[in-house]
């Protein structure tokens, strides 16, 4: 019987360091994901003439240049919250990135700012998950000394939900003002990931208790 209970908590000793390693595995392979910028780097469109910069340093999960679109995922200024997906375009001109900021407060606002240098052409999409195209009226655009840009004018609203900014220089802020909450984004397996690896882990050594106890009893 001794040597029986011995060998049964050497398996569980297995059992708990295996599912421990996984775990430890799963996690670093999660957050190797990443990539890290810094604040000279540039994300050139040659086709457009134009480039992004960020004025800060941070990381994404993925950056990729799709029809003269710079696409960013997970990306995460060092001043600012994560961005699940943020699209941007530029054309005769160049930017850089000040900073990326969400007010869950303020009915959930968002908005982004960057500087314009020469007179182009800006495209910006927040990702936002909607199923719907959202009004002109949920969107501002404001130029330094608190001036507010009108729509039709030197910015428009896509269907897609991309907003174009034509012929403004300087520091220029988009935001959107949403008021229902966000879903959350990406395969539900990443989304919960944590959640199903404990689970996994306990359900292991639930499983191994209870064979335990039976032995024991036999």
């Amino acid at each position: 019987m001794v040597a029986s209970r011995k060998t049964i908590l050497s398996r569980l000793a297995i059992v708990l360091i295996i599912a421990l390693t996984f775990f430890s595995m799963f996690s670093s392979a999660l957050a190797q994901t990443n990539t890290t910028f810094t604040s000279i780097d540039k994300f050139v469109i040659p086709e457009l003439n134009g480039s992004i910069r960020f004025n800060v340093n941070g990381t994404y999960s993925s950056a990729s240049l799709q029809n003269n679109t710079w696409v960013f995922t997970d990306l995460k200024l060092s001043n600012s919250s994560i961005v699940r997906t943020l699209k941007i375009s530029v054309e005769d001109s160049n930017i850089t990135v000040y900073y990326y900021r969400t007010f869950p407060q303020f009915g959930r606002s968002t908005s982004i700012r960057f500087n314009v240098e020469g007179q182009g052409k800006q495209s910006v999409n927040f990702g936002l998950n909607t199923t719907k195209a959202t009004n002109p009226s949920e969107w501002l655009i404001t130029i330094p000394n608190g001036g507010i840009v009108v729509e039709g004018i030197k910015w428009n609203l896509l269907p897609d939900n991309t907003v174009v900014v034509n012929d403004l220089s300087g520091n220029v802020t988009i935001s959107h003002f949403n008021y229902t909450m966000p879903a959350a984004t990406g395969p539900f397996y990443v989304q919960h990931s944590i959640a199903i690896i404990t689970v996994a882990v306990a359900a292991a050594v639930i499983a191994v208790a209870v064979v335990i106890r039976i032995k024991m009893r036999t």
